[in-house]
């Protein structure tokens, strides 16, 4: 489902999140128009939250907002950033149809 570069973002990311809490977390995802920038963040995205890294959440903990992971998209304007947004959604919407769907 995605390309050996989408992979690769979607593996750092994950492996820079488990780094320790005091290092800095930073990922940058650029590209051309087309080249997988909306689908490699909507796959990043559901394996972060998929994946229980967030030792918070993870104990039940939602109100300890200092040790919630948070996350910032930007983007050159708001109508790159809505489009984005959809995209997600779209790929979220996607993955939760395939978890539900009868084998």
């Amino acid at each position: 489902e995605f390309n050996r570069d989408q992979a690769k973002a979607i593996a750092c990311g994950l492996a820079m999140i488990k780094r320790p809490q005091k290092t800095p977390k930073f990922l940058l995802i650029h590209g051309p128009p087309g080249t997988g920038k909306s689908k490699t963040i909507g796959g990043l995205l559901y394996k972060l939250l998929s994946s229980g890294t967030n030792s918070a959440a993870s104990a039940g903990n939602l109100h300890n907002k200092s040790r919630r992971t948070r996350v910032l998209l930007c983007a050159p304007s708001n109508a790159a950033i809505d489009s984005l947004m959809k995209k997600v959604i779209l790929i979220f919407k996607e993955k939760c149809r395939n978890i539900n769907a009868p084998q």
